[in-house]
Order: C-alpha cells, then structure tokens, then sequence
C-alpha cells in the first residue's frame, strides 16, 4: 500500500466512523502531513481521492470540509469528478482500497448461509460468462461485487459502493480487455468467497489485500 493510499484509508476511516462530523472543516494540509508525518504533497494527492469519492469537499482559499452524508451517495458527481483529467489509475485504487476492503471486512462478519449461497450463484454466474462480450462479464463482476456490499448490510457503505462500481467501471473494463485479467478476476473472487465459506477471517483479509495487490500489479506489469 502506498503512502497516499494510507492516508486515504485513515482519513476515509475518520470520517465514515464519525470522528470528523459532516460539514466539520478539516486540518490544513500542513497539519495532517506533521500529524501523519508525510508530505504535504502526499496528503494532497489523498484529499484529492477522498474527493472523488464524495466525502470531502475542497474549498479553494477555505479548507477542506466533510460533505453531508446525503451527498457521498451521489454517483453521479463521483462518475463526473472521477472522468475530469487528473484522475488516474492510481486515484481510483487508492479509492477502492479504502470503501472496498471495508464493505468485504464488514460483509464477513455479517454473511449467514443464505448469503453465502447467493455469493456462490453470483461466483457461479461469472464463471459461465468468463468467454461473454466484455459488457456481459464486467456486469457479472458487478453483480457478485455489488451483493457482498449487501451482505455488510450497512445503507451508507451499500450507497457508497454503488457510486463507486459507476466510477470504476471504465476502467475496469479497460483491464479486462488485457490477456488474463478475466481469470484473475475470476480466481480472486473465488479466493474471497473460499475464506467466507470457511468462516476464516484472517484467510477473508489476506484474500482482500490480495485482491487488490495483484489488480494493481496486473495494471502496472501491462
């Protein structure tokens, strides 16, 4: 994990836990880089992916404020703020890393055996459109993705990741137009849904940090 990712998953921790109220102004830059002991360049880039994701709103000249929580549901200025110019791969990611491995966390704790055999369908169904037209399988990927968010059974994660799965959907189609990424996309769902049927949460983690370890690693080797 890089440092911009780890600032965002600090930050995006504080403010979704309620540490940082909506609409409450946050440290300056140069406070969060002394206080996280980073570069304020670093902290920058992460305010800047916080952003995006719809929780932070930067106000020019004034700071930077938490938005109502009634607006990090809105995927429509997630989707506009992520297709601007200075998004980059590396953005989205960092954004992910945080909303994602926090629904998956939050969707094992609470996965019951009905759940899991919904997940296995889902699994099931992604399996069978592996060879599909790019669309069809990108959908499939969305719809298991979309039903462990269901399954953290938390309303403002399940908003969140709907914005999110609009926001990264170019991108991930652009990844699976690259040789192989079907199957690791395929191969890293099943590891996630092997450590739930487990009931392991250390094997659940480890399948989580992995999945987005080799999805950037996949990007960066092509």
């Amino acid at each position: 994990m890089t440092a911009t990712e780890e600032i965002i998953e600090y930050l995006g921790d504080q403010i979704v836990s309620g540490k940082y109220k909506p609409l409450e102004k946050l440290p300056t830059e140069r406070d969060l880089a002394i206080q996280l002991g980073v570069a304020r360049g670093r902290v920058r880039e992460a305010l800047r992916g916080l952003s995006m994701a719809g929780l932070i709103e930067i106000k020019r000249g004034n700071g930077t404020f938490v938005k109502p929580s009634s607006e990090w549901m809105n995927s429509t200025t997630v989707k506009w703020a992520f297709c601007g110019q200075s998004a980059s791969m590396e953005e989205l990611f960092a954004v992910r890393d945080v909303l994602e491995k926090g629904v998956y966390n939050l969707a094992f704790d609470n996965c019951s055996n009905a759940d899991l055999l919904i997940i296995e369908k889902d699994l099931s169904l992604i399996s069978e459109h592996i060879k599909s037209d790019l669309s069809t399988y990108a959908d499939c990927l969305d719809r298991f993705d979309l039903q462990l968010a269901k399954v953290a059974r938390n309303v403002m994660f399940l908003s969140l990741f709907q914005a999110l799965i609009i926001l990264r959907r170019r991108n991930v189609e652009a990844i699976l137009a690259l040789k192989g990424s079907r199957e690791q996309s395929l191969q890293l769902r099943k590891s996630i849904y092997t450590s739930f049927k487990n009931r392991d949460k250390k094997q659940a983690l480890d399948a989580i940090d992995n999945f987005f370890d080799k999805a950037q690693q996949f990007v960066t080797d092509e």
